[in-house]
């Protein structure tokens, strides 16, 4: 498989996982509790968890580019 080939198989899996995250987040934040009150606390820390994994995502986006795309050039 070719690096280009690499990089959008990686595309590909870092795009699911964005779509999957917020739904991941909310099955975490629940883990281990019958019922949530949706207070402002609740959704400070929801949002965070929602963005730190987004940022995460992002570098690996940057990282996968640099490895396979820029390797080449």
């Amino acid at each position: 498989m070719s690096n280009k080939g690499k990089f959008l198989l990686c595309m590909v899996a870092i795009i699911l996982a964005t779509i999957l995250v917020p739904e991941l987040v909310t099955r975490y934040m629940r883990l281990g509790q019958e019922s949530v009150m949706l207070t402002t606390d609740y959704y400070v820390t929801y949002f965070s968890y929602v963005i730190s994994s987004q940022l995460g995502l992002f570098y690996l986006v940057f990282l996968s580019y640099v490895v396979f795309v820029k390797k080449d050039k």
